[in-house]
């Protein structure tokens, strides 16, 4: 208790924080301000970091453009949905394989700061062995450290703790998602492009952003085990293996020069 105290009379710890916070915030503040933008605005070699005169013609252009209608829409309200409910459910929740949150959100913190330079070194290293073979490293990694990771998380050691986060995040998630834009757009031609990218991200998006996170609360209301989850994991990761393994050629240099 003491030590947790000290802690949180440390000025630098809060200094941290909230660096970390204005991180994290910031690109919602942009979204947002831009959103408020006219087109001239927006395209401004010297962005503003406050609108010169807010409008909301950009929101009433995206309502009559359809948007609500549009099936990506309504996968994207599900997804965001389901990631609420199932935080509504593990709130209600008594974890008791965890008993400091503290230190997993410390952890996932400090693995994620860690995750945004590691992606930039696997992605140069995906230029030079390829999206597949680097999208390999990186499913392969999730498949391995799907049971390891909770039993790190059971020892309840900020150690032990920290790097599951590190193996989960900048190496596993680090090198599949440094990959995945480049190698996608290389799988179709661009006459179908956005078409591909659109169905293949969306569909996949509502299945492990949307649906995943209620299935791995209700296993652990259900069973009290983290075995399911990793199960579930592993399975995931199986079945990227598969799909990765279907990919033959991308998309023929001259389908891959920019459309007119």
């Amino acid at each position: 208790m003491l030590k947790v105290k000290t802690k949180q009379n440390n000025p630098i710890f809060w200094i941290f924080v909230l660096v970390m916070l204005v991180i994290t915030l910031f690109p919602v503040y942009w979204i947002l301000v831009t959103s408020l933008k006219n087109p001239l605005e927006v395209v401004l070699p010297n962005p503003t970091l406050v609108p010169k005169a807010p409008t909301l013609q950009n929101y009433v252009a995206v309502l009559q453009s359809g948007f609500l209608s549009h099936p990506g829409s309504l996968m994207n309200v599900g997804i965001i949905f389901g990631a609420l409910l199932a935080a509504l459910l593990a709130s209600q929740f008594k974890f008791k394989k965890i008993k400091s949150w503290r230190q997993v959100i410390a952890a996932v913190t400090l693995a994620m700061t860690v995750e945004i330079a590691t992606i930039l070194g696997w992605g140069w290293l995906s230029d030079r062995i390829g999206r597949k073979t680097l999208y390999y490293i990186g499913v392969t990694g999730m498949a391995l450290v799907a049971f390891p990771f909770f039993w790190l998380l059971q020892m309840h050691s900020f150690p032990a703790i920290l790097l599951a986060m590190l193996l989960a995040l900048p190496v596993c998630h680090g090198a599949m998602i440094a990959a995945q834009p480049c190698m996608m757009v290389e799988l179709f031609p661009v006459e179908v492009r956005y078409t591909g990218l659109a169905l293949g991200h969306e569909i996949g998006a509502v299945i492990s952003g949307g649906i995943s996170p209620m299935l791995a609360v209700a296993f652990l209301m259900k069973w009290d085990s983290y075995v399911p989850v990793a199960l579930m994991l592993l399975a995931f990761a199986l079945l990227a293996l598969v799909a990765l393994f279907s990919i033959r050629h991308p998309a023929t240099p001259r389908q891959q020069q920019p459309a007119l």
